[in-house]
Formats: C-alpha cells, sequence, structure tokens
C-alpha cells in the first residue's frame, strides 16, 4: 500500500494552530461557493470577499479522460530530479489555467483581483475558500494557475487555496506552550507489507533535530523503540498520560471498495493487523482535546467518493472535531522529505496557521524542482 515516506499533501479542516504568533501575514477571506447546476454546468459564486459579491456560470474545459489521464501523468510518484520548465510542471500550468479560466470569469475574476489588490494595500493577504459541490471534489484546485500573474495561486502565502468542509462545530484555535508535543505512532503488522519503520523514525528525527534542541519540539514514539503494540489501547493509555497537540500516524492505510470507507491498519496484541476507520479513530482522538493536528503519513487517507466527501479517514476525522489534518499520498525523495517535515515543524512551532504555513514557500520550490503533486487544502467551517 505504501513505501517510503509519502508526499505530505492532504489537508483537512484547517484551523489556526496556534502557538506563539509573531509577526505573522493576517488574511481577508474570498468565499468562492461552485454550485453543480445538475446539467453539467456550474455557478461560482462569490459569498463574501473585500471586493463583494459576484457570479459566473462555466462547464468544465475538461473531461472525465482528460482529468484521469492528467492525475496518470502528473501524479504518480517520482524519484528523480525535474527542471522547473519540465513537461510534467508546462502540464500542471497548461491545466491549470484552463480551470482558473473557466471558473474565474468576468465579474468573478475581477472580484478576486479587487480583492488581492485591497488585500496587498492594506498588508494583508487573500485565502481563497472554496466550498465545493461533490461532483468536483477530486479535481486538484491546487494547481489553479493565474497566467496573467504567471504563477500557481498556491505558490505564494498571500493567496493560499483552502477547501472547506461545511460542519456544524466550530473549532476555535487553541494557544499552546511550546514544545509543541508530537505523538508518533508506527504500526506494523506482521500480515502486511513490512515497512522499513526505523528508517522513518530516523527521518523524522533527523527533520526535528535542531527543533527538539532548541526546546520547540518534542517527540514521543508508540510503541517505544525495540517494543510492539501499535494497539488501540495502547494508543488510549498514551493519551491519558500526556498532552500531544499532534498526532503522527505512520504506517499502512487503504481504503474498502465495499464499505466506502477510509481505514487505518493498527496492530492487535499478536501483532496482525486491525483495520480502523477514519470514524472509530476520530472518536477516540475526539477525546484529546488539546489535540490541534492528526499526520496520517499513509496511502489512501484522504480518498473520498462523490457521494461522501466524508468517506477518508482525514474527512472523518474533521467531523468529529480535529481541527487540521494532514494526510499523505505518493513518495517523494528523503531529502524533501526531510526538509519539507523540518519545514513543517519549525513553521507551526513559530506560530504559523496551518494554511498559510511559512513552508508554503518550500512546497512550491520542491514541487517545481521534483515535480511533486499539489497538496489538497481543506478547511472545517
Amino acid at each position: 500500500m505504501r513505501s517510503g515516506l509519502p508526499e505530505a499533501h492532504y489537508l483537512a479542516g484547517l484551523h489556526d494552530v496556534i502557538i506563539v504568533r509573531m509577526g505573522v501575514l493576517s488574511y481577508l477571506d474570498f468565499d468562492l461557493q461552485i454550485d453543480d447546476l445538475g446539467d453539467g454546468s456550474y455557478r461560482a459564486y462569490v459569498l463574501a470577499s473585500p471586493a463583494g459579491q459576484a457570479e459566473a456560470f462555466f462547464n468544465l474545459p475538461f473531461s472525465d479522460l482528460e482529468i484521469e489521464n492528467f492525475f496518470l501523468r502528473i501524479g504518480r510518484p517520482r524519484r528523480g530530479i525535474r527542471r522547473i520548465n519540465s513537461a510534467e510542471m508546462n502540464e500542471a500550468r497548461k491545466f491549470g489555467s484552463k480551470l482558473h479560466e473557466a471558473v474565474f470569469q468576468d465579474s468573478v475574476q475581477a472580484c478576486l483581483l479587487r480583492s488581492i489588490d485591497f488585500a496587498q494595500h492594506s498588508g494583508q493577504g487573500i485565502r481563497l475558500r472554496l466550498r465545493l459541490p461533490p461532483s468536483l471534489i477530486e479535481l486538484p484546485w491546487e494547481y489553479l494557475y493565474d497566467p496573467a500573474q504567471d504563477r500557481f495561486l498556491v505558490h505564494s502565502t498571500s493567496t493560499p487555496v483552502v477547501r472547506y468542509l461545511d460542519l456544524p462545530q466550530v473549532v476555535k484555535p487553541l494557544a499552546a506552550a511550546l514544545p509543541l508535543k508530537v505523538l508518533v505512532m508506527i504500526a506494523a503488522p506482521h500480515d502486511y507489507q513490512p515497512l522499513d519503520v526505523e528508517a522513518e523514525w530516523q527521518k523524522i528525527k533527523t527533520a526535528v533535530a535542531t527543533l527538539e534542541d532548541r526546546g520547540l519540539v518534542q517527540l514521543t514514539r508508540l510503541p517505544p523503540p525495540q517494543q510492539k503494540g501499535a494497539t488501540l489501547a495502547a494508543l488510549q493509555r498514551q493519551l491519558r498520560s500526556d498532552t500531544f497537540q499532534v498526532f503522527h500516524f505512520i504506517g499502512h492505510g487503504g481504503f474498502d471498495e465495499q464499505t466506502q470507507d477510509g481505514v487505518l491498519l493498527f496492530e492487535m496484541e499478536d501483532e496482525r493487523s486491525r483495520l480502523v476507520s477514519g470514524n472509530y479513530l476520530g472518536t477516540l482522538l475526539h477525546d484529546h482535546p488539546s489535540l490541534r493536528l492528526a499526520i496520517l503519513n499513509a496511502c489512501e487517507g484522504a480518498r473520498t467518493t462523490q457521494s461522501d466527501p466524508f468517506a477518508g479517514v482525514a474527512q472523518q476525522l474533521v467531523r468529529q472535531g480535529i481541527p487540521a489534518v494532514i494526510a499523505m499520498q505518493n513518495e517523494i525523495t528523503d531529502d524533501a522529505a526531510i526538509q519539507l517535515a523540518h519545514e513543517f515543524y519549525d513553521a507551526l512551532s513559530a506560530g504559523y496557521p496551518v494554511d498559510a504555513r511559512r513552508f508554503k514557500n518550500e512546497i512550491a520550490s520542491l514541487q517545481a524542482e521534483l515535480a511533486i503533486d499539489d497538496g489538497l487544502l481543506w478547511r472545517n467551517r
């Protein structure tokens, strides 16, 4: 199901994970709702923005086959270095340009440009918040590319793109004292493909070594080195024993086609696998109120269906009240993974909100140089 360290991709329930806020860029929201009109056409409606409201109607500029082929060409794992003008990057620009031009037409585009201009003059950024119908959820919106500005929107910390899930509860930012406590759970059941968990653990340790030395991050491993027992019971005991802000899972994950649910593979006492649904895990983590972020280093943790946007593990954790979730999908090089993890934890410890973290520029650089897939950004309402 997975090998190596997958790419940090999927962000669910993006709320400000605030540790210490010092000079971080603030944002004005550009709320864009897209409605499926049922006849193959869509309405893009700006609910709220610094420049007011606007609407436009559009059709998708791609067929289902073209979208599938795009994922096959751009979405596969990569090990080699890619130049910024590689065929893959040019393909991504072309795809993102067509998507941008379809959605941001006429008054909607004018509204966005006026909003960006207003934000810039006030020393702020614009956060593009997308409310999407189920039929458009799996489109790679993070590839939105503005030809006029010649850049992907997500490549600038001044224009983060966030996918919104409408949920009844509102999660408030929670201030937390340093160090940022991270619980790293490593599950390697014997009846599944072996994982080089020691190598993965060392990657994380390497990524945050300087942060640990500075007292900004504290890692706890479950189970401890040279021990077994990545069970639900062990997780519950560990959560009761200390206060954590981050839960980082390393292991196998999957998507049950029969139940249409995402699952993670924990261990049983005999070290065989136990399938744990996102709903079950979310219920357990819900009772740990200091937890602000979950990182799922497992395949298909972010996969959904068009009929149920909450089918993936990440989405289920958001539904159960976890403020932010990152789910992993594809492989990247070890060096890139270490750099990405370091920048992520460094940004959190510096007080950056998850959807505008300082390592956003680092992701952009890695994407350009390594031809990595863009991430999927979600936020709880």
